[in-house]
């Protein structure tokens, strides 16, 4: 019941406002020629317009600053980009010296890759013949 009362005081007051303001309108308050002659409203038009000035410069100074610091940033990131590659052109050789200092080899490395001393000891022929032979009949 309380809501119903408070609603139907809500439309009276703006119905109210509504026809007060119908009946007995200020034309200055919409007349923009009146507004503009007026000193004050001249000098509140001069203080908004300082204010956006301002705000625009405050943005073109952040925006100075912030491609100042993607610049920065995009420097940086192809710097990183060329020291990974130098580190992994390292670590490559790293693994090549490890290999060959204790004669490591992976199962995909061929004959020709292993040292003289290594198929000496380990009985592996210097070179292999295959002889194939064809049977003409078939």
């Amino acid at each position: 019941m309380k809501e119903y009362i408070t609603l139907v005081l809500a439309v009276y007051v703006i119905v109210f406002i509504c026809i007060r303001i119908y009946n007995n309108p200020r034309v200055e308050y919409f007349n923009e020629e009146e507004n503009n002659s007026n000193g004050n409203n001249s000098n509140s038009n001069n203080d908004t317009d300082e204010a956006i000035d301002k705000a625009n410069d405050r943005f073109k100074q952040q925006e100075v600053k912030q491609n100042e610091q993607n610049l920065q940033i995009s420097k940086l990131k192809s710097r990183i980009d060329e020291l990974r590659k130098s580190l992994v052109i390292l670590n490559t050789k790293d693994e090549n010296e490890y290999k060959n200092i204790y004669n490591k080899y992976n199962a995909s490395d061929s004959l020709s890759q292993i040292p003289e001393s290594i198929k000496n000891r380990m009985a592996l022929p210097s070179n292999i013949d295959v002889n194939v032979s064809v049977d003409p009949t078939l």
